[in-house]
């Protein structure tokens, strides 16, 4: 991939038969169409073409969530794009609806067509335990969210209620799932104790265990216990499962 990239970036600086110049800087460009989907530019153009959103909602003044970070520091929560998907987040309704209208305009100027079909809108109740009940008639709570079309044609995106959105790993839903209040931190001790079973049985010593641990097994449960919205003690019961495999191994 690297090597590709540097071959795509000098034929775009170099083209045949132009003389070697220095990469200029532009401030403006007209989007068209590019690389095919899975030729060797076009993840790089990708992040290219995607960070300017990102870049966009950076730029204006929003309100943001505040969230804890690994040292227990108070930190912006940043937006989330995968691949082709994008999750934004929110603190208010009235935030969110101007994300989207960043989103339209970004989406008309690039000539991109929004799928409204796979569009997602809901609220989320943070740092609350148990069930949060709905408050359909909370004035506070928009029931949809407006998506500019071509020739700024509004359609509306209706507050998912009906099923549980589950997004890179993780559900993103106020309400029990199934009967359980809080999905993610079941997924996230089923996981655990998955991982470590499969590490009990192979034939290594402590160290590598350990290195095992600390570097996949570690990684992949804090991801989904961020999601989580549980008390201490419940964070404290996965250290206490830890704790167990690890006296086993040494």
């Amino acid at each position: 991939a690297h090597r590709a990239s540097q071959a795509w970036a000098s034929h775009v600086y170099n083209p045949p038969g132009q003389p070697t110049r220095p990469h200029e800087e532009v401030t403006t460009f007209v989007a068209e169409r590019g690389a095919c989907q899975g030729a060797p530019p076009s993840a790089i153009l990708w992040v290219a073409f995607f960070n300017i959103l990102i870049r966009a909602f950076e730029v204006e003044t929003l309100d943001a969530i505040q969230t804890r970070t690994a040292s227990w520091s108070l930190a912006h929560a940043q937006d989330v794009a995968f691949v082709d998907d994008l999750q934004s987040f929110a603190p208010t309704c009235g935030t969110l609806q101007r994300k989207a209208d960043i989103v339209s305009a970004f989406a008309l100027l690039m000539g991109m067509d929004l799928s409204l079909k796979k569009l997602r809108y809901l609220v989320a109740h943070f740092g609350e335990n148990g069930t949060v009940a709905d408050s359909p008639n909370d004035l506070s709570i928009r029931q949809t969210l407006i998506i500019y079309t071509r020739g700024w044609i509004p359609s509306t995106v209706a507050q998912k209620r009906d099923e549980p959105l589950k997004y890179i790993g993780v559900y993103h839903d106020p309400h029990p799932i199934q009967g359980d209040p809080n999905p993610n931190h079941s997924a996230c001790r089923r996981h655990l104790l998955k991982l470590l079973r499969i590490v009990d049985t192979k034939c290594a010593s402590a160290n590598v265990k350990i290195d095992t641990l600390l570097t996949c097994i570690y990684p992949a449960v804090i991801y989904r216990a961020l999601y989580s919205s549980v008390t201490n003690d419940k964070y404290t019961e996965l250290d206490n499962i830890i704790a167990t495999h690890v006296r086993k191994w040494l």
